[in-house]
């Protein structure tokens, strides 16, 4: 009885191991994430204090990062041309109340009823 007895402790202590073993990855996975997604607020709120830097600009040139706020806003206006390129390709116009894509032609806007 006592071999089956030493079988039985070596088992117990082996299920004891993997089940501290899966404990740990869940606990690192969970732990993993919560540095992923705090890692991602971090970056949201970088983009979100860049962004208001940028529209308190006035175009000074004496700015540090006036040369990078030249790209941006020449960027935009790129966008902006590419987007209206776009537009003239499908057919649409942006309103100029809610900014929806409404048919070229249409005399209302079909999401909120402005006259075009």
């Amino acid at each position: 009885m006592a071999f089956f007895e030493e079988i039985g402790k070596h088992i117990t202590q082996a299920g004891q191991g993997v089940a501290q073993q899966t404990k740990n990855l869940t606990d690192t996975a969970r732990l993993s994430a919560a540095v992923s997604e705090k890692e991602k607020q971090i970056q949201k709120l970088y983009t979100q204090i860049g962004q208001a830097y940028y529209e308190r600009w006035d175009g000074e040139t004496d700015v540090p990062e006036s040369e990078k706020m030249e790209q941006i806003r020449t960027l935009q206006a790129e966008i902006d041309q590419c987007k209206k390129d776009m537009n003239q390709i499908k057919g649409v116009r942006e309103c100029p109340n809610c900014h929806a894509e409404v048919k070229e032609g249409n005399r209302f806007c079909n999401y909120c009823g402005a006259k075009l």
